[in-house]
């Protein structure tokens, strides 16, 4: 882990600290709350440090972290809260060909605004979220939790999604060229017409590929894809499906049932109890994968679908 250029408490001027790091620079925040948005327009790595949270409040002022240059960010440990745009995108705003890594992070409350993405909105760039939560999202129209439009490309790997809510439309938006890969995550209790719409143009067309998960929902279709040529790319695999699959195409490694959580009570409400169908389901990580669950577990061989062992 690389050594902190500099380290800043809740009374100092965030934007004022990224504006002055170094290419590659390393901004290590103390537990506190900060004033956001905030913009990062180099290669940077924005760090919380233990001892509590680390909070970044946009106070509905716009996306709490808006990137658009050409660079490689990284964000761990961070609350987003607070991200409301008039356009598109929440906690998390991506226009450009940013390339962004977010880890251990929580985008909690973002509201989209008439293009939807209260918790990301991206249209360009690669986004990859490790071991995060996306909740309490909302939109009007559809991509409450998440939008990938354009020529974007987001992974969600060992994540949680809940809480989110979209007035029309489905909880997340997958369209245009963009594509959006989801792997040992869990999807459940959020609120839309469908799961993902997946959405393309005349020319382009977008993939979804969902991995080792767990997807819930009782408002519509898992999977709602629109008929357009060329037709877009919908895998789900080894995954536990509650709720009709819509344009998910079949497969013999899913499970379908309810997947039996382990309740509001427990500390993580939403890992599958002893004798859920999601156990035993996924494929233990390989190269590349994050090899422990969202609480800090390690994934044996024979992994539980979503993001909880």
């Amino acid at each position: 882990m690389s050594e902190c250029t500099r380290t800043i408490g809740p009374g100092d001027d965030l934007r004022a600290a990224i504006l002055g790091l170094p290419e590659a620079g390393v901004l290590c925040f103390e537990p506190g709350e900060y004033r956001a948005p905030i913009q990062v327009p180099r290669s940077a790595t924005l760090r919380a440090l233990p001892g509590g949270p680390v909070v970044l409040d946009a106070g509905g002022r716009g996306p709490t972290v808006m990137l658009t240059a050409d660079a490689d960010v990284r964000l761990e440990g961070l609350a987003l809260r607070g991200g409301v745009d008039g356009e598109a995108g929440g906690a998390l705003r991506v226009a450009g060909p940013t390339r962004v890594t977010l880890v251990g992070c929580v985008l909690e409350g973002g509201r989209g605004g008439a293009a939807g993405g209260g918790g990301l909105y991206a249209d360009d760039g690669e986004v990859r979220f490790e071991r995060c939560r996306i909740t309490g999202g909302q939109a009007e129209r559809g991509g409450a939790a998440i939008i990938a439009d354009g020529t974007a490309r987001v992974t969600l790997d060992t994540c949680l999604v809940t809480g989110n809510a979209a007035a029309t439309g489905a909880v997340v938006n997958v369209s245009d060229g963009a594509e959006l890969r989801v792997v040992a995550s869990t999807l459940a209790d959020n609120r839309g017409d469908a799961l993902f719409r997946v959405t393309g143009t005349t020319t382009r067309a977008p993939t979804l590929v969902v991995k080792d998960s767990l997807l819930s929902h009782a408002g519509g279709p898992l999977v709602h894809a629109a008929t357009q040529r060329p037709a877009a790319r919908v895998e789900v695999v080894r995954s536990l499906l509650d709720g009709p699959a819509g344009a998910a195409p079949r497969h013999p490694t899913n499970r379908h049932g309810a997947p039996d959580f382990v309740g509001a009570d427990a500390p993580e409400p939403y890992r599958p109890a002893p004798d859920s169908p999601a156990r035993g389901l996924a494929e233990p990580p390989g190269p590349g994968r994050v090899a422990t669950d969202l609480a800090g577990a390690a994934r044996p061989r024979a992994a539980t679908a979503g993001a909880f062992e």
